[in-house]
């Protein structure tokens, strides 16, 4: 039920509350009463035994009150994050970070029960950075939260469920951390981090898993979406600038050309770095994210990869052992025939995932004619030294 501001329902909510705080709290009194007719009736016990009778119920209806109140308040976050719907819809909250910053500080706001607080958190959402509720967050006591990153990551997709992870220190003090995984379908999104000072009863994290279901996995996809077309709307953009490039003759050499995809490529993708080799090269062009060309050494053992490794004829994300980096995104370029391939470097496969699409769609819709267009201006032939002209099957 979602709870609009002084909306009939949200007075409604708050009627139904009063009621039964007073119907707990009248049970409660005349518990006691009769509790106190019956030490003075004929059939009571030792009345040590009777005080001890009445104190143990004290405290079973203050713990059982205040938890049975958090309850009831739970469903209100509805209309706290109705807010941030809004924003979504009206383009104020453009990006995974944006949405992140405004999802972590009301998750601290909120729970800030006797039974159940959640005292800091953060979320990773595929395809952007962390985003923390509180900067302090970044350590873990002695343990930095990016050495823990690939664990939380990898276990977070192995489960819909909410987990206990372990437990850390914050401020000199023990924090409990829960990972609640986002799922959208079949699609993983990321996972939101919490971190209380008590062990979240089983019944609150059956809360928070029904809470990303009905609310925080659909407004990441808006939020995706949107950031993704922003994405492709500057993808094309830039990448229209080396087609005109092509048009005006401004390209004397194909590595010049190869230079400019792959530097565009890895500032949007964001990955470590990108090689790109054709058909018509007998070298093989290498940037990083610092716009460095790759070193000499670096790129004579890359050729051991192609002789290990055939070019596919679709794309593909692979994970070698043998090499510096841990991930490889193979896009093949081709025409009629294969034109040539771009690799991109990075230690983790999610900003492959996040841009795969996209990636594909540049590829049919630019780069196989635009390469071939640079080809024809500049009268460029197959050459048989290049370390793709053998390997494609």
């Amino acid at each position: 039920m979602i709870f609009l501001k002084n909306s009939y329902y949200e007075i409604l909510y708050g009627f139904r509350k009063r009621i039964f705080l007073t119907f707990y709290t009248l049970s409660f009194i005349f518990t006691m009463i009769l509790l106190l007719l019956a030490i003075n009736s004929e059939f009571s016990i030792a009345p040590k035994i009777q005080l001890l009778i009445g104190f143990l119920m004290t405290i079973a209806a203050v713990i059982g009150g205040g938890i049975l109140s958090v309850y009831f308040d739970l469903p209100a976050i509805s209309a706290e994050f109705d807010e941030i719907k809004n924003d979504i819809a009206k383009k104020i909250i453009k990006s995974p970070e944006e949405f992140g910053y405004r999802l972590t500080k009301l998750l601290c706001k909120f729970f800030n029960f006797q039974f159940f607080n959640i005292e800091y958190s953060f979320i990773k959402i595929i395809g952007a950075q962390y985003v923390y509720s509180n900067p302090e967050l970044i350590k873990l006591g002695n343990l930095n939260l990016e050495n823990i990153s690939n664990d939380l990551i990898n276990k977070s997709k192995n489960t819909e469920e909410v987990f206990f992870y372990d437990k850390f220190k914050v401020n000199s003090q023990n924090n409990y951390l829960y990972i609640l995984p986002i799922w959208f379908g079949d699609d993983w999104l990321g996972f939101i981090g919490i971190l209380s000072h008590r062990k979240v009863n089983k019944l609150f994290l059956r809360f928070l898993n029904n809470f990303e279901n009905e609310y925080i996995d659909d407004q990441i996809v808006h939020v995706l979406d949107y950031k993704k077309s922003q994405i492709q709307k500057r993808f094309y953009k830039k990448l229209d600038s080396i087609s005109n490039r092509i048009t005006r003759k401004m390209y004397s050499d194909l590595i010049e050309f190869e230079q400019d995809i792959i530097k565009v490529i890895i500032d949007e993708v964001n990955c470590i770095g990108g090689l790109f080799v054709t058909i018509y090269d007998s070298e093989i062009v290498i940037l990083w994210k610092d716009n460095l060309e790759g070193n000499r050494d670096f790129i004579d053992n890359f050729r051991n990869y192609f002789s290990k490794h055939f070019v596919p004829s679709t794309p593909r994300i692979m994970k070698d052992n043998n090499i510096e980096f841990k991930y490889i995104f193979e896009i093949p370029i081709f025409l009629d025939k294969l034109q040539g391939i771009i690799l991109l470097f990075d230690n983790d496969d999610q900003n492959f995932r996040y841009f795969e699409n996209t990636l594909l769609e540049i590829e049919n819709i630019k780069l196989d004619n635009d390469l071939e267009n640079l080809a024809i201006m500049l009268n460029l032939q197959p050459n048989e030294n290049s370390p793709i002209i053998s390997t494609h099957h």
